[in-house]
């Protein structure tokens, strides 16, 4: 399919065009007349090959532009209390239980992580329980980042 620049904008050529003065012009593919009367002019470059499994094609600054296309959000990781506490290495549970004997922000947590129901991994409120674990020493950055993508701790 050819493209035309139009006020800067590549455009698929269509069918049947008004000009300027209000006239229509049908079958443009094969009315050189119309064509230039309705201002489809400059022939675009051809488009560059992608994959559209994977990546968009978009005509900005003149040119066209291949990019990838957006990630598609996940699906939550949703755990009940054990699958969620089975994220954290025994180590890991038995230090957060130690710091809950003196810490009352950990107690809390370990209160909650204990309680009946379900763990969206997303939430932010356990996304903040899990960062205040790192900023307190319980687990370190990287484990914390494999809790909150549902990893299995690594096996000693």
């Amino acid at each position: 399919m050819d493209f035309y620049i139009v006020a800067g904008e590549a455009v698929a050529l269509p069918y049947r065009a008004q000009d300027a003065e209000g006239m229509w012009w049908d079958d443009l593919a094969n009315n050189s007349a119309g064509r230039t009367e309705c201002g489809y002019t400059e022939l675009a470059p051809a488009q560059p090959s992608y994959d559209p499994a994977t990546q968009q094609i978009s005509w900005q600054n003149g040119g066209w532009v291949v990019t990838a296309l957006p990630s598609t959000p996940s699906a939550p990781i949703i755990l009940d209390s054990l699958g969620y506490q089975m994220l954290y290495t025994s180590d890991e549970r038995i230090n957060m239980r130690k710091a809950a004997e003196t810490d009352p922000q950990v107690a809390d947590w370990v209160a909650l992580a204990s309680s009946p129901g379900n763990f969206d991994l997303s939430d932010p409120r356990l996304i903040a329980m899990v960062d205040g674990s790192v900023a307190k020493g319980l687990v370190t950055s990287a484990r914390a980042t494999q809790v909150l993508a549902g990893q299995a701790p690594p096996t000693s």
